[in-house]
């Protein structure tokens, strides 16, 4: 029933998709078989004309509907068509998955054509075809010791490392040029980042061929979260990626500032709660009392400056409030990223190479917009152009073509060491090969059977099994001087397993072994050379061999050992004041004069330190913003509460103890009074402080249900 239910939709979306004129290459494959001979023909010669040879090469599993579409290229009368298939019946455990392939050729009349041609196999690959993964293996291993190496690394990044520095070594010793070197994966993706960060590290040029997600993309990410600042109106989470980013103009919007004033006045969300929160505050600092006037000022200047930054974010999101036409949004976003100079910034950091990865940050860029300029475009012919929608649906389409849209970085002729995944260099031939993530999980990838129409478990798995073996052995056949295996022996601190893969390769070869150890002598990088100088001194540094500032790293190893080794002594490195400096000894005179509020000698009588890090230096420890009223900040409420209270009633002449109901009536009046100007003057605006809002004003609008008025009687009793 669920099989009937995935068809149906499957056969509603096809139709969906013929009625917008739009395909897919599974279509376009299923549309040249049903042209007729006549057709197929005509249309062949009008695209590709004077053509008479066809060669297939590269390629060894085939579909049906290709290898339909190759039978009507070779009935053509003036084409000849090849097709260059490794296949070898012998060994079944590398080639029965071809099995069924090479029979549909035969059936289609296709001629076995054998090469005559001085061009062989050579030793190394014809015992590979002959007994990789047979279980009858020849009694003696052979020796490749010299040409075929292993490399055991501690876990992943070390594996690279590991790789990079020896194709260092290759590169300086043996003036290997870097493109005639590969570094294969079969996933890819697990070692992308890694290998960008070590082979930048060490100075190695590469070209690295695994295509990237767009939500990789860090602009394409930073403009999704300024978009979603709108959408989840004004989050604060959303506000401090988007603008923390680089890559957006935010016209010198204050970070730290709306982080530290999030955090103090407790604002999450809602764009009129940032604004509200920040004009009451502002307004209720004309009535502090507890606090000096610098302090005051310092944060009305504060509040200030976080409104003024919140309206330009609202200015800038105001042309995505409300709904509007696909045409519209898809003219108010390109107005939007070239208004914040997106792509002004990304060619500047080109320019200036500022940021690493610039131009995969320009490639993304460019892919993204190309990407939702066609996804805008079918979403105007399926809905119509006059249909319009909120922000929330085309960020829902963004984020989905974003999930699945992938760039690459174009490869440079002749640049670098190739970084690609193993069927990418089938029938290529490089000098040095390094096949990584030699582990079980990646190669042989672990089996997971299809949803529908499975069949048998074993077939599936043996079939599976083969095609790894198969594309193990093609990259096999890559190399000319010497090959490298690596794998890492941990991975999230668990043990790997070694690949089956490399085990039965190691039963036919004997090949040599190397390890972090065989690498300790030689300094890689410029991060090595300054970790070893901060141990051993900079005269290990040789003259004019790098702009390195050997004067300051040796400061910075004297100011260790001093910390070290005299933790007291009378130096700003060790916490002491600097003899001579009048600007300072001015400025710490200026607090023996001064008047002190409460809270202040409060701070200082509990932890001097901490008075002087909070007072004297300003330094503030900003928490993410929460919502819920804490037990501190409620018993500095109630407090503040009765301190006006008393005050108030002292004045008054007014006696709680044992008062007739008049008496407590205008007490009661008084406390509630106060108490609702307190809250006002704080920041507990949120929906999640409600309940302890009420807790002080009465449950449900019951001051009788009050802590106030519970207070009252108590005190009433007395």
């Amino acid at each position: 029933l669920k099989a009937l239910d995935i068809a149906d939709i499957f056969e509603r979306y096809s139709a969906k998709c013929r009625s917008l004129n739009v395909y897919e290459l599974g279509d376009v494959y299923t549309n040249l078989n049903l042209l007729t001979t006549e057709q197929f023909n005509n249309n062949f010669f009008k695209l590709y004309t004077g053509v008479n040879l066809v060669i297939v090469n590269g390629f060894d599993e085939f579909a049906g509907p290709e290898i339909e579409i190759l039978n009507r290229l070779s009935n053509i009368r003036s084409n000849k068509t090849y097709i260059n298939f490794d296949y070898f019946g012998g060994n079944k455990f590398i080639f029965a998955h071809l099995d069924e392939t090479y029979k549909r050729f035969e059936k289609y009349g296709f001629k076995k054509v054998t090469d005559k041609s001085s061009i062989e196999l050579n030793r190394f690959q014809n015992i590979l075809r002959d007994n990789l993964f047979h279980f009858k293996k020849p009694k003696k291993k052979f020796d490749y010791k010299n040409k075929i190496t292993k490399l055991a690394a501690f876990d992943r990044e070390k594996e690279i490392e590991l790789i990079s520095r020896e194709i260092k070594e290759l590169i300086e010793e043996y003036k290997v040029e870097p493109h005639k070197i590969c570094v294969a994966f079969n996933l890819i993706q697990n070692y992308s980042p890694v290998v960008r960060d070590v082979f930048r590290k060490n100075g190695l040029p590469f070209n690295l061929t695994d295509r990237i997600l767009l939500d990789n993309s860090n602009p394409v990410t930073a403009l999704v979260n300024f978009l979603e600042i709108a959408e989840n109106d004004f989050y604060f989470n959303n506000i401090l990626r988007a603008i923390s980013s680089g890559f957006i103009d935010t016209e010198e919007i204050d970070y730290s500032n709306l982080f530290k004033v999030a955090s103090s006045l407790k604002i999450i969300s809602g764009k009129e709660n940032w604004i509200n929160t920040l004009t009451d505050s502002i307004n209720n600092l004309k009535f502090k009392t507890d606090e000096d006037d610098e302090e005051t000022r310092a944060r009305e200047i504060v509040y200030k400056k976080a409104l003024q930054d919140i309206l330009k974010i609202t200015d800038k999101l105001k042309p995505f409030e409300g709904k509007s036409t696909i045409s519209v949004f898809r003219e108010q976003l390109l107005k939007f990223i070239y208004q914040t100079r997106i792509p002004f910034r990304l060619l500047n950091l080109e320019r200036n190479n500022s940021l690493t990865g610039s131009e995969e940050n320009i490639r993304g860029f460019t892919e993204f917009i190309e990407t939702i300029t066609e996804v805008f475009q079918l979403l105007e012919d399926e809905c119509g152009k006059d249909a319009k929608f909120g922000l929330s649906f085309y960020m829902d389409q963004i984020r989905t073509a974003c999930g699945w849209a992938r760039f690459n970085i174009k490869e440079r002729s002749n640049y670098g060491v190739q970084v690609t995944n193993l069927e990418e260099i089938r029938g290529l031939e490089f000098d040095y090969l390094f096949i990584g993530g030699m582990c079980d999980g990646d190669l042989p990838t672990r089996y997971s059977p299809e949803i529908f129409n499975s069949g048998s478990f074993k077939k599936q798995a043996f079939t599976h099994q083969t095609e790894e073996r198969n594309l193990f052995y093609q990259a096999l056949c890559c190399w000319d001087k010497k090959l490298y295996f690596s794998y890492p022996q941990t991975e999230a601190g668990r043990e790997t397993v070694i690949s089956t893969f490399l085990n039965d390769f190691e039963e036919l070869f004997d090949i040599s072994t190397k390890d972090e150890n065989d690498y300790s002598g030689t300094i890689y990088s410029n991060e090595q050379l300054l970790e070893f100088a901060g141990e051993n001194g900079t005269d290990i540094i040789p003259k004019g061999v790098l702009d390195i500032d050997t004067a300051a790293i040796n400061n910075s190893v004297e100011v260790d050992k001093l910390r070290e080794n005299n933790a007291f002594a009378d130096s700003p490195f060790t916490g002491g004041l600097v003899s001579g400096n009048s600007g300072l000894h001015e400025k710490l005179s200026s607090f023996a004069n001064k008047q002190y509020s409460i809270s202040q000698l409060e701070t200082y009588a509990k932890c001097p330190f901490k008075f002087f890090v909070e007072r004297v230096l300003n330094i503030e420890k900003i928490e993410e913003p929460t919502e819920d009223i804490e037990a501190v900040e409620m018993g500095r409420l109630l407090h503040s509460i009765l301190f006006e209270f008393y005050t108030k009633i002292r004045k008054e002449k007014l006696e709680i103890s044992n008062c007739d109901e008049k008496t407590f009536a205008k007490i009661k009046k008084i406390i509630f009074e106060i108490a609702e100007s307190e809250i006002q003057n704080t920041a507990f605006k949120s929906p999640l402080s409600f309940y302890e809002k009420e807790k002080i004003s009465g449950i449900d609008g019951n001051k009788d249900e009050s802590i106030l008025t519970r207070f009252l009687n108590y005190e009433r009793e007395q």
